[in-house]
């Protein structure tokens, strides 16, 4: 997941964007024009051009580095896909915000980053903004937009120090056809006494970070004391966003890399308890689905699972709104789609639905459902395991393992489908622990002891 945890939905038909769905009242329309900034010195300036808008308070919050998952959410939501447009000549737009003072932001994906070009990532993205100004009539000039490579963000190495251990897992398995990296980041922590005790061995909790993130975004947060555990935070970034932990043609077999490769290989380096009761499964957002996806699949290598605002594991709860599929999803999908690369949903269609030119979607330009895809979908939802009696046999060791926590006011609707599942769990016969904190999809680190706390109890203990 971005750390911020945005999804996106895409429909079907790879090859053209969809229309979004019709507004009313219609709203203004405001014309611009863009242009490399002066002396900008840039490898490429042909790629795919989004141009969004935000409230001047917006402006100022994103100027300041202030991007929440409500703002970023915005950002791609309200986006005007142009198209594909070479920034070495002035390029002209239209776009439709509302009266009020506003800003435009322009981003030009040269790199074919996908959705992280249009929230701040992405090498090789253009970008430029507008100054504020005033929408008060049914048509606009907007001030002009120059354009300039948006700033390298070079990330500090984040495995290092005391007790860190940075692994490198080969994995062929998981280059699938867009070509994955093959060598694999697994950060170890060892707790503190490790090397005094080389007779004693330890439980193992795998901590799995959300989409677009690496190991790197995880690692710092599970290192509460005391926690007398391993900590193996796993790097399972993709080229199209995020594994989702089964084996895809497309994004690779990263269920036999886990399962296969990993597993063994951190039970063979380290003093682990190498059972079941002896390894736990966590993460949030993307990271926190994958936890229970896995951990619900593989009940003889997992004892207990983690999740904390994760994806929808319901799906049928979390995409439709009445009925239909959500509007925000509606207009997430529809820049997704528009920008190609990497994404939320396309991650989900490149695990669970790709096809040898693309990917299958299970909602078509309408919204109408694809009943053949979607079911497709619904079979990877967690909650669709336990309608199936002898499947749910199999997981009532989970039973009392299981802990699910989920802000009230989730900016990505995710708190109904995670009581849902909890619900559905209970319903089964398999007890779990729901909290339902207040705040958003952002605030799982102030939970993050709870999280370990659970799963240090729940373990069998370091002997």
């Amino acid at each position: 997941m971005l750390r911020l945890g945005l999804f996106g939905v895409a429909w079907l038909g790879c090859q053209t964007v969809p229309a979004p769905p019709p507004t009313a009242p219609a709203l203004p329309a405001v014309t611009g024009q863009l242009a490399l900034a002066p002396g900008a010195e840039v490898a490429a300036t042909r790629g795919v051009l989004v141009v969004t808008w935000l409230t001047a308070d917006e402006k100022q919050a994103f100027d300041a580095g202030k991007l929440t998952p409500t703002l970023g959410r915005s950002m791609v939501t309200r986006g005007a896909v142009i198209g594909e447009v070479d920034a070495a000549h002035p390029v002209g737009f239209a776009v439709h915000p509302p009266r009020g003072r506003v800003a435009l932001l322009a981003t030009l994906d040269v790199g074919h980053a996908g959705l992280p070009s249009l929230l701040g990532g992405g090498d090789g993205t253009l970008t430029g903004a507008s100054a504020v100004f005033e929408v008060t009539g049914e048509t606009v000039v907007a001030p002009p937009i120059a354009l300039a490579p948006a700033p390298h963000r070079a990330l500090p190495e984040r495995c290092t120090g005391a007790g860190l251990t940075l692994e490198h897992v080969d994995a062929p398995d998981v280059a699938g056809t867009v070509g994955n990296p093959t060598s694999r980041r697994a950060c170890v922590r060892v707790p503190p006494g490790y090397a005094e005790h080389p007779e004693r061995h330890y439980p193992v909790l795998y901590a799995l970070p959300g989409l677009f993130s690496t190991d790197a975004a995880v690692i710092a947060g599970y290192h509460l004391e005391p926690a007398d555990m391993i900590v193996v935070a796993v790097d399972t970034s993709t080229r199209t966003g995020s594994t989702y932990l089964v084996d895809s043609a497309t994004s690779g077999r990263w269920d036999t890399f886990f399962t296969r490769d990993l597993i063994p290989h951190i039970d063979a380096h380290y003093r682990t308890l190498a059972r079941r009761d002896g390894r736990a499964i966590t993460g949030h957002s993307t990271g926190g689905f994958n936890a229970v996806s896995y951990g619900l699949r593989h009940p003889e290598l997992i004892g207990v699972i983690a999740a904390s605002s994760p994806d929808g594991l319901d799906f049928s709860v979390w995409l439709n709104d009445n009925g239909a599929p959500r509007a925000w999803l509606r207009e997430f999908q529809r820049v997704e789609h528009g920008l190609g690369g990497a994404g939320q949903f396309i991650s989900y269609a490149a695990d669970w639905s790709p096809t040898a030119s693309g990917y299958d979607w299970p909602f078509d330009a309408s919204g109408a459902v694809v009943d053949r895809v979607l079911q497709r979908w619904l079979a990877n939802s967690p909650s669709a395991w336990l309608r199936d009696p002898a499947r749910v046999a199999t997981l009532k060791p989970f039973s009392g393992y299981i802990y699910l926590t989920v802000g009230e006011t989730d900016e990505f609707d995710l708190r109904a489908p995670t009581v849902a599942f909890s619900q559905q769990l209970t319903a089964a016969g398999i007890a779990n622990q729901l909290v339902v904190t207040p705040g958003g999809h952002g605030t799982h680190v102030e939970h993050m002891a709870e999280i370990l706390k659970f799963c240090a109890t729940k373990l069998a203990p370091a002997r």
